[in-house]
């Protein structure tokens, strides 16, 4: 009994740091548009490719722990919500853009229009991200019993929630769509 325990703790810690290590791939985003210079080789591309592996490898990891060898994993993967799939391809669509294209971002060379749709692609890749993580973490806690109030997570709410975590991953694909095309079509050469 004290082994199951034992393992059960284990894994929310293991939880708790995949989540914690989403938290530090948004922060090296955000800070990258701050922190980098015009000129430098390890710009905001680079930061960029840096902060959304480290969120795509931390989400895969929370949805493998999840993962239990007994079952099928083709049963329990239709369980995983939309959401989370929708966030590996947008994240994996932006990672592509940036190494594709990171020599331009790198320097700058781009239109300042895309700082704009980037920007609001980070805030709403940070909001999805959050929303996820208060989803995941609160059906955990149902689950096991642990110290959150899971009292404001009924049926009603998550499919609330869902309803805005698809509405936010819409408009992230329209900017994300949008910052395609400003990089494909009206990039400065220099």
């Amino acid at each position: 009994m004290a082994t199951s325990l034992q393992t059960g703790k284990d894994l929310s810690l293991v939880q708790l740091l995949f989540g914690g290590l989403i938290m530090i791939g948004l922060i090296i985003k955000w800070l990258s548009s701050i922190l980098t210079g015009t000129n430098s080789p390890l710009g905001e591309a680079t930061a960029t490719i840096w902060g959304y592996s480290i969120i795509l490898f931390s989400l895969l990891g929370l949805v493998v722990i999840q993962l239990d060898s007994n079952n099928s994993p083709n049963k329990q993967l239709s369980k995983v919500p939309y959401s989370i799939y929708m966030l590996f391809v947008i994240v994996i669509w932006i990672i592509v853009l940036n190494v594709t294209y990171s020599k331009y971002i790198n320097r700058k060379t781009i239109p300042p229009t895309y700082d704009f749709w980037n920007m609001w692609s980070t805030i709403f890749i940070a909001m999805i991200t959050i929303l996820i993580l208060v989803q995941y973490y609160a059906s955990l806690a149902s689950n096991v019993g642990t110290y959150l109030n899971t009292d404001i997570f009924t049926k009603g709410n998550v499919e609330t929630l869902n309803v805005y975590l698809g509405f936010i991953l819409f408009l992230n694909i329209l900017i994300t769509g949008i910052q395609t095309i400003i990089l494909n079509n009206f990039r400065v050469d220099g």
